[in-house]
Protein backbone atom coordinates (compact mmCIF):
# COMPACT_ATOMS: atom_id res chain seq x y z
CA UNK A 1 0.00 0.00 0.00
CA UNK A 2 1.16 3.65 -0.83
CA UNK A 3 0.41 5.85 2.09
CA UNK A 4 1.56 9.33 3.38
CA UNK A 5 1.96 10.88 7.05
CA UNK A 6 -1.22 12.75 7.56
CA UNK A 7 -0.40 16.41 7.33
CA UNK A 8 1.90 16.18 4.63
CA UNK A 9 2.17 18.79 2.23
CA UNK A 10 2.58 17.95 -1.70
CA UNK A 11 3.35 19.90 -4.99
CA UNK A 12 1.45 19.90 -8.12
CA UNK A 13 3.33 20.22 -11.25
CA UNK A 14 2.70 23.52 -12.66
CA UNK A 15 0.78 24.91 -9.93
CA UNK A 16 3.50 27.01 -7.33
CA UNK A 17 2.58 25.82 -3.66
CA UNK A 18 2.50 23.11 -1.22
CA UNK A 19 -0.91 21.71 -0.58
CA UNK A 20 -2.50 19.14 2.03
CA UNK A 21 -4.66 16.39 1.12
CA UNK A 22 -7.78 16.73 3.66
CA UNK A 23 -10.22 13.96 1.82
CA UNK A 24 -8.70 10.85 0.35
CA UNK A 25 -10.08 7.74 -1.12
CA UNK A 26 -8.61 4.32 -0.83
CA UNK A 27 -7.97 2.86 -5.12
CA UNK A 28 -6.29 0.34 -6.75
CA UNK A 29 -4.75 -0.58 -9.83
CA UNK A 30 -3.65 -3.45 -11.67
CA UNK A 31 -0.25 -3.33 -12.33
CA UNK A 32 1.51 -5.77 -15.06
CA UNK A 33 2.24 -8.87 -13.98
CA UNK A 34 5.56 -10.40 -12.10
CA UNK A 35 6.62 -13.42 -13.94
CA UNK A 36 3.22 -15.09 -12.76
CA UNK A 37 2.30 -13.57 -10.07
CA UNK A 38 -0.68 -10.89 -10.49
CA UNK A 39 0.47 -7.80 -9.14
CA UNK A 40 -1.75 -4.86 -7.76
CA UNK A 41 -1.14 -0.88 -6.17
CA UNK A 42 -2.97 -0.12 -3.54
CA UNK A 43 -3.47 3.90 -2.86
CA UNK A 44 -4.94 6.60 -1.20
CA UNK A 45 -5.37 9.82 -3.11
CA UNK A 46 -6.95 12.93 -2.69
CA UNK A 47 -10.87 12.92 -3.39
CA UNK A 48 -11.62 15.01 -6.00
Amino acid sequence: MLDFVKGSTFGISGIDGEYKAYDTVEKSWRHLNFLEHECYLTARTPEY
